[in-house]
């Protein structure tokens, strides 16, 4: 599978940007601020229907505008998609492919990509929130229906906080109601969330094994997932007395542990890229399994951060996909074969 072409409009900093794409390599080569990164995340989110760099989709129209427009022509086995993406303020994301609406879980289905960055040490040394979104992304393309369960959970989740943080559940028949009503199917779609992700954290901790030892990487990468179980009495007494929802998918945490280390606390910047560099390879071999395509491949000024033993990895993976590469400029040790295109 490969994109061959890209058209965005009044998205981040671009009016209407067409850029073409080859099998293979292709290297997008410019100065910080041209706007290199926001082409890899108009793709990313072509993909996946969500933004990995912000939660705010606003923040994603040119200033000045109201809505952004993404267009992608696809080739793949089954033949030529033509894919887009609009959004405007009021009005929600709408998906398309080859002109006719779709659901969001259609494009998630038929165009799979996996994204390195930079941000991906901040992801694993970051706050919680970060890492938890990631995953959740990723859930989302190997598991579709995820990301309906994601959007369910968190409009109840929301409505049920504003219940708890008004504070006059207590002697009140009706609020009460409510309250169980809504905490009944929170539970519901939680547990839907914390299965899928106990079956991708045993699906990776399997996959990483693999990959470590065909890239020859004599170290040892565990994830572990915590999660925050429900206990109906004492969970709503909790709640109750916060004013918020103290349990469930959205305050359970990721672990990443390198020979036995918690990378967060204790790993180096060093240890932490090798950990990113090894969990990235491994979800690019989930989303190949589960979708049956070989996944597009971003990499955002990636070359910068690594020394050339963990580019020689990269490299060796980009022989037989197609990747976008950003690079404010190329390292003379690169080394690829490449379409360069220059912005």
């Amino acid at each position: 599978m490969i994109i061959k072409e890209l058209t965005i409009i009044n998205f981040r900093n671009h009016k209407n940007f067409k850029i073409n794409f080859k099998e293979g390599t292709n290297i997008i080569v410019g100065k910080n601020g041209a706007g290199k990164t926001n082409i890899l995340e108009a793709i990313f989110l072509m993909s996946t229907t969500i933004s990995h760099r912000t939660n705010l989709i606003n923040d994603l129209i040119k200033e000045g505008k109201d809505a952004f427009n993404i267009m992608g022509r696809i080739n793949d086995s089954s033949g030529k998609l033509d894919i887009g993406i609009e959004y405007k303020k009021g009005e929600g994301l709408k998906a398309g492919i080859n002109f006719s609406r779709v659901k969001r879980k259609a494009l998630i289905e038929r165009f799979p990509v996996v994204a390195f960055s930079p941000e991906d040490i901040e992801m694993l040394k970051g706050s919680p929130d970060k890492l938890r979104k990631v995953m959740n992304i990723i859930n989302s393309q190997i598991n579709p229906p995820y990301i309906n369960y994601l959007i369910r959970y968190k409009k109840l989740l929301k409505e049920r906080n504003i219940l708890l943080k008004e504070g006059n559940i207590k002697g009140n028949q009706g609020a009460g109601i409510i309250l169980n009503a809504w905490t009944e199917t929170l539970h519901k779609y939680a547990g839907k969330i914390t299965s899928a992700r106990k079956k991708f954290i045993t699906d990776l901790n399997n996959v990483i094994k693999v990959e470590l030892r065909e890239i020859g990487l004599d170290s040892k990468l565990e994830v572990k997932y915590s999660t925050n179980c429900f206990e109906r009495d004492k969970s709503i007494r909790n709640d109750l007395n916060f004013g918020y929802t103290t349990w469930g998918p959205h305050r359970e945490t990721y672990s990443f542990y390198l020979n036995n280390k918690n990378v967060r606390k204790y790993g180096s910047r060093g240890e932490v890229r090798i950990a990113a560099l090894v969990f990235r390879l491994s979800v690019w071999r989930i989303l190949k399994n589960c979708s049956g395509r070989e996944p597009i491949v971003l990499l955002d000024d990636v070359f910068s951060e690594l020394d050339e033993e963990k580019r020689n990895i990269i490299k060796m993976r980009l022989k037989n996909v197609q990747s976008i590469v950003t690079l404010t400029e190329i390292p003379a040790d690169l080394n690829l074969t490449a379409n360069i295109i220059p912005i």
